[in-house]
Parts: structure tokens; C-alpha cells; sequence
């Protein structure tokens, strides 16, 4: 199984939490097994509702070792974590990106 991310967002004027992940096919059925849960293929999120029936879901359904809070991650963390669920040509676009900030002193 996979590291998840979890946070809180809105969605439509509704409390959901979004739930992010490195695909893994372990993970996914974890995942499938939270009732109403929902897929968008095209941020490639599962979202729950938020409410103390769908937190004892996910706190089910995800071991506590593999669940990680995104406000509990630390920054560069995340930014690693993030970064990892890209292609190595996007992580490669990103890498000459950053370096192009830095050398214009935005950064």
C-alpha cells in the first residue's frame, strides 16, 4: 500500500476530504471500500464527505501508518510527495523551471 495525503477541501459549497496517492492497485481497493466516495479522473482525487462516519471509514480502510494529514506533513515534504507523482519529462520540465526562476532572483 501506497502513502495517501488527505485534506480538507470544498467542493462545491460541500465538506469533503480529498484523499491523493501514488497508484496502487492496494490502495485503490482500500479506497473503494469507504462509502461515497468519489473518483476525478482528470485530478486523478478520490473525495469523501467529510463527517465523523466517513473519518471512521478512512481511519478503517487506511492504516494509521499510511494515512498522512496534509497539515501534518511538513512543507518540503509535501513538496516532495507532490513531486513524486510526476513524470520523470514533467519532473524534468519542472527542474529547469525552478532553475530558471532562480537564476531571473524570484526566489
Amino acid at each position: 500500500m501506497n502513502s495517501v495525503v488527505a485534506k480538507c477541501i470544498d467542493q462545491g459549497g460541500k465538506k469533503r476530504i480529498e484523499l491523493s496517492f501514488l497508484y496502487d492497485p492496494e490502495t485503490v481497493k482500500a479506497v473503494k471500500s469507504i462509502p461515497d466516495r468519489s473518483y476525478l479522473p482528470e485530478l486523478k482525487i478520490w473525495t469523501i464527505p467529510d463527517d465523523d462516519f466517513h473519518r471512521g471509514s478512512i481511519k478503517k480502510a487506511i492504516p494509521k501508518s499510511f494515512l498522512k494529514w496534509e497539515k501534518d506533513i511538513p512543507e518540503p515534504a509535501l513538496k516532495l510527495i507532490k513531486r513524486q507523482e510526476l513524470s520523470s519529462r514533467q519532473k524534468e520540465s519542472l527542474f529547469r523551471l525552478e532553475q530558471s526562476i532562480e537564476l531571473r532572483g524570484y526566489s
